[in-house]
């Protein structure tokens, strides 16, 4: 690939490199300073693990924890045997706590959230790395760059990542950044998105029907009002 690319890129190992204009790391860490700190905002960042909609334990920007080994977690030091299984047990009570079986039959935090807020003093005993969840922000941004400039490319290949406004980038990240690292964007054999709808009116400059396309399932309306606000203030004022 560092053949067909040419200089290597900040991603030469993660797509096909058709049809795209590859980042620079420079270019990249630009981007990633701009709408990381937007991405933050939208998960709901916090410094120390928690319960998230779906009863999962997360901690930092959206960062997936695994109980089943937590020893290894980049995030959170788990080193102390100790540590882990108090972590553990804390776990355990919060989720009997505030979560409950919705009618979908999928375990989420249930109304009563608050009474986690009720934990945070314990909670904050498990400090994230900051560093490391900016690296993990990073990584992400690397990874789904190229996969968004494909799908792009699908829907209107005059339109470029690099040609997007800062509040596409932010919308496109955000879309892509709840349902985590490894949900599919773009399918190389069939070539499509995922999000058809939504690409095709960003690449068209279509912000109206943006806007229709951005809701997801098991998102709260404020987040998604959020992204929302953000192309709206791109529709031009005689629309």
């Amino acid at each position: 690939l560092s053949e067909l690319f040419g200089s290597k890129p900040a991603y030469a190992d993660t797509v096909n490199p058709t049809k795209i204009t590859p980042l620079t790391e420079e270019e990249l860490k630009k981007d990633f300073n701009e709408v990381w700190p937007f991405i933050r905002i939208n998960e709901g960042f916090k410094g120390f693990p928690y319960k998230d909609s779906n009863c999962l334990d997360t901690a930092g920007t959206g960062h997936l924890m695994d109980l089943k080994n937590l020893e290894a977690d980049p995030l959170i030091d788990f080193s102390d045997e100790n540590k882990r299984n108090a972590y553990l047990d804390l776990s355990k009570r919060i989720e009997k706590e505030i979560c409950s079986v919705g009618p979908d039959g999928r375990l989420g935090t249930n109304i009563i959230a608050d009474k986690q807020k009720e934990r945070f003093n314990e909670l904050t005993k498990y400090p994230i790395n900051e560093a490391v969840d900016r690296e993990n922000g990073l990584k992400f941004f690397r990874k789904r760059i190229p996969q968004i400039q494909q799908a792009l490319a699908i829907q209107n290949p005059a339109r470029e990542w690099q040609d997007l406004a800062p509040e596409e980038k932010k919308v496109l990240i955000d879309i892509l950044y709840n349902p985590g690292k490894n949900t599919p964007v773009f399918n190389y054999q069939e070539q499509k998105t995922y999000w058809p709808n939504l690409f095709d009116a960003i690449a068209k400059k279509d912000y109206p029907r943006a806007i229709e396309n951005v809701s997801r399932n098991g998102v709260g309306k404020e987040r998604t009002d959020r992204l929302k606000e953000l192309l709206k203030s791109l529709i031009p004022p005689e629309q």
